[in-house]
């Protein structure tokens, strides 16, 4: 069975004309192919306009069409590796796709082949590999930075807990209590106390006006209490109490 060879290209947003240079990279493919892989059976150069450039091979038009009509062991001849494939991720999804299908490829710009299924799991496994070489600095920085949070007692997340509050930058940040909510939580727990519900306590304190800060977008924002959150405040000034009292935690009233 003969098999069958594809071109693509697609023209840059740079180019001058991208008509003139659409029928420039159609040469540039086709005589890649006559070059050496004449004996296939020609299907022409499938070509997609530069404001495709972002959109993964597969959903562009005459990609798409291109794809729909390959069968096992055809051959693809891209115009360039860069052009072909905005991202790596695109290029490995692509691979994965072809290596499926048994197909080879062929960059003309780069002059590399990738044929058959075995060679596209060696490209695949390798491009990955690097992926992870590339990322593995940037995890063990992380991982260092969330190991010196927690030696220094600060949050793994960057949020400091109920009842506390974070000041300074970098090795200098530390936790430190936060009076003015800490002043909520003991209403909270007074109201508790008193057989108040829950969802009650939320809508007085939404009576009240009463509020908690959060960042958002760098930007600090007032925020109302939720009733879990209110239910946290709670439990985190039962904890507060207990260095003070010197006692087990005191029993909690059943929750309205």
């Amino acid at each position: 069975m003969t098999q069958t060879a594809f071109g693509y290209a697609m023209p840059t947003q740079s180019e001058t004309d991208p008509r003139d240079a659409a029928e420039i990279l159609k040469r540039s493919v086709k005589d890649y192919y006559q070059y050496r892989y004449s004996h296939l059976r020609w299907a022409g150069v499938f070509i997609d306009p530069p404001a495709c450039a972002q959109t993964p091979l597969y959903r562009r038009k005459a990609g798409y069409e291109m794809l729909s009509r390959t069968e096992c062991g055809d051959h693809i001849f891209l115009s360039s590796l860069s052009i072909a494939f905005h991202t790596r991720k695109d290029l490995l999804h692509f691979l994965d796709y072809t290596r499926k299908g048994d197909l080879v490829l062929h960059f003309v710009k780069e002059r590399v082949e990738i044929g058959g299924r075995t060679a596209g799991e060696s490209v695949v496994g390798m491009l990955r590999a690097l992926d992870q070489m590339e990322d593995e600095p940037r995890r063990r920085a992380i991982k260092r930075s969330l190991n010196e949070r927690k030696k220094r007692g600060l949050p793994k997340n960057g949020e400091a807990p109920i009842g506390f509050r974070l000041v300074g930058m970098g090795a200098n940040q530390q936790l430190v209590p936060d009076e003015h909510e800490r002043t909520v939580m003991q209403r909270i727990f007074e109201l508790r106390q008193t057989g108040m519900p829950f969802p009650e306590i939320r809508l007085f304190l939404r009576k009240e006006g009463i509020r908690f800060r959060r960042k958002h977008r760098g930007k600090w924002e007032p925020r109302e209490w939720s009733e879990s959150r209110i239910r946290r405040a709670y439990e985190a000034y039962l904890k507060l109490r207990q260095p003070a009292e010197d006692s087990t935690e005191p029993t909690e009233l059943k929750s309205g």
